[in-house]
């Protein structure tokens, strides 16, 4: 039996601005019926469409004060070519997963993302900065074009840089940003997207002695643990309710790594 938590809240959220950014994301801001509590990186809530099944969105901002839910995603298929735009009111149940962000540690944190992971960056900034850590960010996108401007999404300094490159030149980018700096600079590498990136991401983390942290995707059905759907493949974990981050010892059997536990 999972512990659902103070976040197991029901709301309506009004659409108050729905705009698409780039090509292929939208940024959407709702006010709230009520407050949902705390929320940390990478958590998600359940957006409910009316007529429809319900859609895993990870949190990207919320101001508790104003209840405005800042949400951020790719428009993929016609839910969420709906969702962005096309509806005045959503149903939504959250927040879900674990805040394990102590898993994050020293100072300074390289994270590298795809397309699903853009979401997190917002709270992920605000943490950093709230915890006086420093954040670099690859962010990694199937073609160029679906690249935007990072503006649009991140409008706070962080003191660090980013780093925009096409799924090709990954490998290459990845080779650039760890010859640039000393290899105990990053005591923690932090990922989030599909295995090929996160198994890249935790070798790279092994390579230069730090932790490796990662968010893997994998389809939510009903967010809570009853129906087993997030299950990921050959091992024990849940996403929904073990996750949606852990540490890549704790998937090594998933992504197929020769070390770990």
């Amino acid at each position: 039996m999972y512990d659902l938590g103070e976040g197991f809240l029901y709301t309506t959220g009004r659409v108050v601005d729905a705009q698409r950014i780039g090509q292929r994301f939208c940024r959407l801001k709702l006010r709230l019926g009520r407050d949902l509590g705390e929320v940390s990186p990478f958590q998600f809530v359940m957006a409910g469409l009316p007529g429809e099944f319900e859609i895993p969105l990870t949190v990207s901002m919320y101001n508790r004060e104003k209840l405005i839910l800042d949400l951020f995603f790719k428009v993929r298929e016609y839910s969420t070519e709906k969702l962005c735009g096309s509806v005045k009111y959503i149903s939504l149940r959250g927040f879900y997963g674990k805040n394990r962000l102590n898993l994050v540690i020293g100072d300074k944190v390289l994270y590298i993302t795809e397309d699903l992971g853009f979401s997190s960056l917002p709270l992920l900034i605000s943490w950093i900065k709230r915890n006086s850590k420093v954040l670099d960010v690859i962010m990694v996108f199937e073609n160029e074009s679906e690249i935007f401007e990072v503006a649009k999404l991140i409008d706070m300094d962080f003191g660090g840089r980013i780093v925009q490159c096409i799924r090709s030149d990954l490998e290459e980018r990845l080779e650039l940003i760890t010859k640039s700096t000393t290899s105990n600079t990053w005591k923690t590498i932090l990922a989030a997207g599909g295995r090929e990136l996160l198994k890249k991401a935790c070798e790279l983390a092994y390579e230069l002695g730090a932790e490796g942290v990662i968010a893997p995707y994998t389809r939510i059905k009903c967010g809570i643990g009853a129906c087993g759907y997030c299950i990921i493949p050959r091992t024990k974990y849940l996403l929904c309710v073990d996750g949606p981050i852990f540490k890549c010892s704790e998937l090594a059997s998933y992504l197929g790594l020769e070390h770990g536990d």
